[in-house]
């Protein structure tokens, strides 16, 4: 469920008179399973599954996951799929806690691995979310409240029609950047992932203090800003 919530957000197809239209309805999709059911699961999975993305053609790699005190194979496969030139996007987390340590347990990796683009979440009124996690090494916000997203039936707490449902997180905001990713590099392919990764930044709208601030880094998303760079 969470993961068709997020595949949706990136790309559900658009004009078709259902539901919702992803931010790059004509990307591809490549879904990579690495958590249990119940969300939980071993670094040494997830970093096995972005080496497995790495090495069959992504070039934007969504992770609406995250947790404390990453680990060194996650920190390679990580900077694996760096050296392809691939975008890593990466949730900020949802605890609404400042993570600005420069080391230590409670930072939110795979987010704060060098080089990853990390993601905080914003409001439908550009406010940040309360439960948008904070810090240096964040990059941008994108829009992470009541997100109306696809979801398989059974899994519909908050139903607007079936297959559908609305989701909270940093979980949401993270594919609304990786779909602007996705939108930039199908204007410009040449682009390497921290070229995208620049451009996101760079074109991000401020909504609180001018410049970067540790709550939505660069800004909120503007995808249109983004592909006209």
């Amino acid at each position: 469920g969470h993961g068709t919530h997020v595949a949706g957000i990136i790309a559900a197809e658009a004009d078709n008179g259902k539901g919702i239209a992803g931010v790059a309805p004509r990307c591809r999709i490549m879904p990579v399973k690495v958590l249990a059911f119940n969300t939980k699961g071993f670094d040494s999975d997830v970093a096995a599954g972005i080496i497995w993305a790495a090495d069959h053609g992504a070039r934007v790699i969504n992770m609406s996951l995250g947790g404390e005190g990453g680990g060194k194979a996650l920190e390679r496969a990580v900077m694996y799929a760096h050296a392809k030139g691939i975008l890593v996007v990466a949730a900020m987390g949802n605890d609404g806690e400042d993570r600005n340590h420069a080391y230590g347990a409670n930072l939110n990796y795979p987010a704060a691995y060098q080089g990853v683009l990390a993601v905080g979440a914003t409001t439908p009124g550009d406010g940040v979310a309360g439960f948008s996690n904070h810090g240096r090494w964040i990059g941008v916000a994108g829009p992470g409240a009541r997100i109306l997203s696809t979801t398989p039936t059974y899994e519909v707490y908050d139903p607007v029609q079936p297959d559908y449902d609305r989701l909270d997180g940093t979980s949401m905001a993270t594919p609304f950047a990786s779909g602007v990713a996705a939108l930039v590099l199908s204007a410009y392919p040449q682009l390497s992932g921290q070229g995208v990764k620049r451009i996101l930044e760079g074109s991000a709208k401020d909504i609180l203090f001018g410049g970067f601030d540790l709550r939505t880094g660069h800004g909120l998303l503007d995808a249109a800003a983004a592909v006209a760079r």
